[in-house]
């Protein structure tokens, strides 16, 4: 039996150069865009550009939260560019404008709201914020857990009691998570 214990949310969301006239995109729009099926950006209301689609790597768990929201499989991503982390997906963006790319929620709205270039497009009409995800109405979010094989007791105990507290919110958004308590 495993016991789980929440300490965090994450998120993925889709973005955007802040320049792109698009402003959202349907579920089945952003798989056909990934797949190749949409390959400029007229055919979603966007200006007469060719499409460039920034993938993160297979294995990364960005990844594997969209392929899984979107039914895509990862081998049938067609990446203009395959990349690693956020920070490089998002620098991959900004120097091609017309590319689209999937990054944590957090991190996306941290750099937007630093004047970084970027959009987060919303994702089934809502907003890829924050807020959105801690009250459960961004879809494309997942808890991030702590497991343990038994019920923990101990030093164990103390680090899982410790890691839901107050006391590590600063750690936890300042990687870009979303805690569950303030």
């Amino acid at each position: 039996m495993l016991f789980s214990f929440a300490m965090a949310r994450d998120g993925v969301c889709l973005i955007v150069h802040k320049d792109n006239p698009v402003q959202r995109l349907s579920n089945q729009q952003i798989a056909d865009i990934f797949t190749g099926k949409v390959s400029n950006w007229s055919q979603v209301g966007g200006r007469n550009a060719t499409i460039t689609v920034l993938a993160a790597q297979d294995g990364y768990s960005s990844t594997e939260i969209f392929t899984h929201f979107f039914k895509v499989k990862y081998p049938d991503v067609k990446a203009s560019i395959v990349l690693g982390d956020n920070p490089t997906r998002i620098k991959a963006l900004l120097e091609n404008p017309n590319g689209i790319a999937w990054i944590s929620v957090g991190e996306a709205e941290r750099k937007a709201m630093a004047g970084v270039a970027i959009k987060p497009l919303p994702v089934e009409g809502v907003a890829a914020t924050r807020k959105n995800i801690r009250s459960g109405d961004f879809p494309i979010s997942r808890p991030l857990l702590l497991l343990t094989k038994e019920r923990p007791t101990g030093l164990v105990k103390e680090f899982i009691n410790f890691s839901l507290s107050p006391q590590v919110t600063d750690i936890i958004e300042k990687h870009d998570f979303i805690p569950y308590v303030d």
